[in-house]
């Protein structure tokens, strides 16, 4: 099976899920072991493909890949999950503030200006985290948190950082069946 995204050369999505399954089986093993996820979307990505072309991306792409590198400690894992999508697996995090961090330096070293050809295109990123702490049985589901921080990350505006907290999630369940419910009674 393939592991390795095609145009990064980053680890993909089920890389990643492998190497979060080995975390949560350390962490059920010992208590004190710490991880958290980070997932990350690029602001506006769509511009430059959409003002650029889709090349111009993939350089972009491959500059953030390049730069998250930079920003993580040895044995940490970056996965590029989906087009303008990556993740982060902090394994065995000192204190959760760690992971706040070293999210903020991801951002930072995004921001900074790449050139793609002869244009300068300036990029952030909003990010979303999930910790350990929740106590995860399963891979899906700090990969499902750490999306939905992100998501209320992006609702806050470009380059925020949102760390996951229960309500976010009863919060999209709710959302989700109402959504359900007003779609039920349009049919009827």
């Amino acid at each position: 099976r393939m592991l390795v995204d095609g145009l990064t050369g980053l680890p993909n999505r089920s890389f990643l899920v492998d190497r979060i399954k080995d975390s949560i089986e350390i962490s059920q093993r010992d208590e004190s072991h710490r991880f958290a996820v980070l997932s990350i979307d690029l602001d506006r990505f769509k511009v430059v493909n959409d003002s650029l072309g889709h090349d111009a991306g993939d350089r972009l792409l491959i500059a953030v890949a390049r730069r998250l590198a930079t920003c993580v400690r040895p044995g940490d894992t970056i996965a590029r999950l989906s087009a303008d999508e990556f993740a982060v697996l902090l394994d065995g995090l000192d204190a959760e503030e760690e992971a706040e961090r070293i999210g903020h330096r991801i951002q930072q070293a995004i921001a900074q200006p790449v050139f793609v050809g002869s244009n300068e295109v300036w990029c952030s990123a909003s990010l979303g985290i999930a910790s350990s702490r929740r106590g995860y049985e399963s891979p899906d589901a700090i990969l499902r948190e750490a999306a939905t921080a992100l998501t209320r990350a992006k609702k806050s505006g470009f380059n925020k950082t949102a760390t996951f907290q229960t309500q976010m999630l009863e919060e999209t369940v709710h959302r989700f069946q109402l959504e359900s419910d007003l779609r039920k009674a349009l049919q009827t």
